[in-house]
């Protein structure tokens, strides 16, 4: 057999060997592990940390776990100590004596009181931002858009009104409204105003005078926002014995201010509707 000294020194250096290769296997797989070890303790550091953070901005000096003192909060009472903990961040702290009385708000060290809204409030905040305006409809109540049609009312003002105008000279006189083609009125209701709008396509208005004499006026492009816009022509049908037909229409043609002044008041007319 080997002698005793060298099989001592071969059973060292084998040992030696097999506890450097446990040694690389350890620190192999410490370097493989330790990124999770250290995010699982990293959590658990900032969990800890923004609890002690927590007890410390909301008044309370116990420690988790341990009895509350002496004298300490319970619900209704002063909100700076153990509710705050026990109910969260926020909570509604309400009287037991008065049930009618404000709420208060607590959160951290910061009392917020809230004022009960007066009557005036409340009809505001349940009406809406809009109020509703004079002649809109009982369901319009918060005054939103809302047209409502007013023509057959404007073509019966118009063929009413337009003959009541004279022309200046006393050549002739109007003597009825013949035609109102495509007469549109309305009344808008929008963000608590009103606004009248007449339109008309097309007006024809007859008219005679003495020794036989007539024929008509016709207005196109009538728009109440827009009279500026508005057309007369006049046509002579028949000028009567030594009648001067140029005169007759230009006095016919010259009641366009008195023909704008229906127009306008038949639009303030509307707006009081």
């Amino acid at each position: 057999g080997e002698p005793g000294g060298y099989a001592g020194f071969k059973w060292l250096a084998e040992g030696r060997e097999l506890q450097e290769r446990l040694n690389r296997q350890f620190y192999r797989a410490l370097s493989t592990s330790f990124p999770a070890v250290a995010a699982v303790a990293g959590g658990v550091l900032l969990l800890w940390g923004g609890r002690r953070l927590y007890r410390s901005m909301s008044g309370s000096s116990e420690e988790e776990g341990s009895p509350p003192k002496a004298g300490g909060s319970t619900q209704g009472d002063s909100p700076g100590g153990s509710l705050a903990d026990k109910h969260g961040s926020y909570y509604y702290a309400h009287n037991k004596n008065n049930s009618s009385a404000p709420k208060t708000l607590v959160g951290a060290q910061t009392i917020y009181n809230h004022k009960p809204l007066d009557e005036d409030e409340k009809k505001k905040l349940e009406g809406g931002i809009s109020t509703p305006t004079e002649g809109a409809s009982a369901w319009n109540k918060a005054g939103t858009w809302e047209e409502k049609d007013f023509s057959k009312w404007a073509t019966d003002r118009l063929k009413e009104s337009l003959v009541q105008i004279t022309p200046a000279g006393g050549l002739v006189a109007f003597s009825s409204v013949s035609t109102v083609d495509e007469c549109h009125a309305s009344l808008v209701h929008s963000r608590g105003k009103k606004k009248a709008i007449v339109e008309v396509d097309k007006i024809k208005i007859s008219f005679k005078g003495e020794g036989g004499v007539k024929g008509s006026l016709t207005i196109t492009e009538v728009s109440s926002t827009d009279l500026d816009e508005m057309v007369l022509k006049a046509k002579v049908d028949k000028a009567g014995e030594g009648g001067d037909e140029k005169a007759i229409a230009k006095s016919v043609e010259g009641t366009r201010q008195d023909i704008e002044g229906v127009i306008n008041a038949m639009v303030e007319e509307l707006r009081a509707k």
